[in-house]
């Protein structure tokens, strides 16, 4: 009994072990900052690399405005699209601000709801060694309780980077 408890126990601490280090840096009535850190079996090149040419492998379905990741694509260039395009249907998560290659990308938009709310962010994603960091601050005007939607994007945001260092 006290093994099986022990190995349950163990598992777990397994499984939160893979999800992201997760902060609501800020949040106010204008605007929320959300900094997130995932470990990853690699060099900081091939979490750059994984994470701008397959993230249709890692990007979960149920965050996509199509519901296929497979149509989901990210051009590393300054003015490039995170984009989804399924045929006529086409959507833009985001816009590419800032490449520097194997170490850091800069999008800005609102992910999701939060680009029909009116709602606009700058997200940087650092990687290093073993490690992917993420800043994501959002603001615009306060047609919501941006904390309460704060909480929201952050585990959103977690899950998704839980999924990229599994995938990797």
């Amino acid at each position: 009994m006290k093994t099986t408890i022990k190995m349950a126990l163990a598992a777990v601490a397994l499984c939160f072990a893979t999800f992201s280090q997760a902060e609501v840096a800020s949040s106010s009535e204008h605007g929320f900052q959300i900094q997130l850190e995932q470990s990853f079996e690699g060099s900081a090149q091939q979490g750059y690399r994984h994470f701008i040419n397959n993230v249709s492998e890692w990007w979960l379905d149920d965050h996509t405005w199509f519901g296929d990741a497979a149509n989901l694509s990210i051009e590393a260039t300054a003015g490039g699209c995170f984009c989804e395009i399924n045929g006529d249907l086409q959507a833009m998560h985001m816009q590419v601000a800032y490449v520097d290659p194997r170490k850091t990308l800069r999008l800005v938009g609102g992910l999701g709801p939060l680009q029909s709310l009116g709602m606009n962010g700058t997200m940087t994603i650092s990687f290093s060694d073993n490690k992917v960091s993420l800043n994501y601050i959002v603001g615009g005007y306060p047609t919501t309780d941006f904390t309460k939607l704060a909480p929201i994007v952050d585990g959103v945001l977690a899950q998704q980077l839980a999924s990229f260092s599994q995938t990797l």
